[in-house]
């Protein structure tokens, strides 16, 4: 089949139930992703409504993290950001979402900072471009240490993806351009190539890794690591 007869064929979306709800809300590309993460959690059997401690790394103004809290009561967490101007506003998005009392923010760098137990969740939302892939063995390994067994790290990212229904969309270009962006900075890194990035998970001691696309053409997607039932923290 040539490029035009699949790019005229319908598409078959696979839409959340709650798609209108997600599409009218104010904050619609973080619930959509929210939304997306969660249909894998429960794919993934992650007990999700049981109490639960997650923490999200790289925090910025902590949406998700907020997010997170909102929806699932019997959860706690914690979110992680090195700029403490930053880490205020995020104080203050877990204040205005009424979910403080179970939502915490530390200043400090996740690779070193002191962290007072073990979580079933850690996030890693769009920025794992801010580590080049020399040092994702060291990040992955320090997630495994933190993470309980059957633990989960769920990693937001974009990637450069060339399929009929990215093409159509646009989003091609976007994460094309996005990615050349990223690379043109000292500070930065390209969007992870995801063989490579499923590589690097296993070798830091998750046996089980997978996927699930969060926009359809699959541009944006999150990558998941679970650790088994037992023998977490073993890699240190």
């Amino acid at each position: 089949m040539g490029e035009i007869e699949i790019l005229s064929k319908p598409l078959d979306y696979d839409f959340p139930d709650d798609w209108y709800e997600i599409a009218i809300d104010g904050h619609f590309w973080l619930e959509w992703r929210l939304a997306a993460f969660l249909r894998q959690a429960r794919d993934l059997g992650i007990p999700l409504d049981a109490p639960w401690h997650g923490l999200d790394v790289g925090c910025g103004h902590e949406s998700y993290l907020a997010g997170f809290l909102t929806r699932f009561r019997d959860a706690q967490g914690i979110g992680v950001e090195l700029d403490p101007n930053v880490a205020e506003e995020a104080r203050r998005t877990l204040r205005e979402a009424e979910v403080w009392r179970r939502g915490e923010i530390r200043i400090g760098d996740f690779l070193t900072l002191e962290l007072p137990s073990r979580f079933d969740l850690i996030l890693l939302n769009n920025n794992l471009h801010y580590f080049p892939a020399a040092e994702h063995g060291t990040l992955f390994r320090r997630a495994v240490s933190k993470l309980t067994p059957g633990g989960v790290l769920a990693i937001q990212t974009g990637v450069v993806e060339s399929s009929a229904v990215s093409r159509l969309l646009g989003a091609d270009a976007g994460m094309a351009l996005l990615d050349l962006f990223l690379r043109s900075h000292a500070n930065l890194h390209g969007l992870p190539d995801l063989a490579a990035l499923h590589e690097r998970l296993r070798a830091a001691g998750f046996p089980t890794t997978g996927e699930v696309p969060i926009l359809p053409g699959g541009s944006s997607r999150y990558v998941w690591a679970r650790l088994p039932e037992e023998d977490a923290g073993s890699a240190g």
